[in-house]
């Protein structure tokens, strides 16, 4: 490294080598402060993991009648249940699509958010996809079976 720093030096070019400005010492307030931002972090996705079940629940309770007249009407539970998950894979890729497209609209015009956003690239966007996803689709299945008791009534 010594060699190249010199060679860089004697082109004109003025380098600085990274290793020998490194931090060589463990600072446990770095590390406190960091596993206190990752606990923060996790405790606000599980706060909106649950904000987001118990909205998809609430929309759920609501159909529960629609869901009877379509029983009433002969339709086997079967298929109601896969028309439940068609119109909630359809809601969750709109809504998240959406957000996704508002989110960087919005970035050009808010700086802090500008910068934040300047750090996603398509493996964030696809794990936010599949998060949303899996959860809409947990919920449906957790429907569909709370249905089973409910449309047999």
């Amino acid at each position: 490294m010594d060699h190249v720093l010199k060679a860089l030096d004697k082109a004109g070019y003025e380098a600085v080598s990274t290793l020998r400005f490194g931090a060589d010492e463990y600072d446990s307030d770095l590390v406190q402060e960091r596993l206190r931002t990752i606990g923060i972090a996790v405790a606000i996705l599980l706060v909106m993991m649950a904000a987001e079940i118990l909205i998809l629940r609430s929309i759920f309770k609501i159909q529960i009648k629609d869901q009877k007249i379509l029983k009433f009407m002969g339709m086997s539970t079967k298929l109601i249940g896969k028309i439940n998950y068609m119109e909630m894979r359809r809601y969750s890729i709109t809504a998240i699509i959406v957000v996704a497209v508002v989110m960087n609209v919005v970035g050009i015009f808010v700086p802090a958010l500008r910068a934040m956003l300047y750090y996603y690239e398509w493996p964030g966007y696809l794990a936010y996809f599949m998060y949303n996803y899996v959860a809409a689709m947990v919920m449906v299945a957790a429907f569909n079976h709370l249905l089973k008791g409910k449309v047999s009534e």
